[in-house]
């Protein structure tokens, strides 16, 4: 799938889970902390949204994070960002593992997740051998 494409479908399943949880695009919108235009662009096909307000969006839908992602697709690449769902469980509580790569001098700057959310966060610093 191009770019484009992960765009126009990644807009459309926040709009589709959007309409199934019955919230307005204003709602949405102001609990996730982004712009109605914003939102409105993204939902659209006309917008590329980063990493992080696609966290805030599925946050405030209450989704994981690859639930905004077409069926198959589990990676997301942004200057020099990658994040890609590993595994998620079906069991309560519901565990996500991602595994998030961060070229040099890269930096990840996340919101909270919303309250009863557990994060762990291992850190490896890899190295090549040339």
């Amino acid at each position: 799938m191009n770019r484009d494409g992960l765009v126009v479908a990644v807009g459309r399943r926040i709009s589709r889970l959007r309409g199934e949880r019955g919230i307005t695009l204003s709602g949405l919108a102001e609990i996730a902390g982004i712009s109605k235009s914003t939102l409105f662009a993204i939902e659209s096909g006309e917008s590329n949204p980063t990493i992080s307000t696609l966290w805030a969006i599925a946050d405030a839908l209450n989704v994981p994070f690859e639930e905004l992602l077409p069926e198959g697709f589990r990676e997301v690449d942004e200057s020099g960002i990658v994040v890609r769902l590993i595994e998620q469980s079906e069991e309560i509580p519901k565990i996500e593992v991602y595994r998030m790569t961060l070229s040099s001098n890269s930096i990840r700057k996340a919101n909270p997740h919303q309250k009863g959310v557990i994060e762990r966060v291992f850190c490896r610093k890899w190295q090549r051998v040339n």
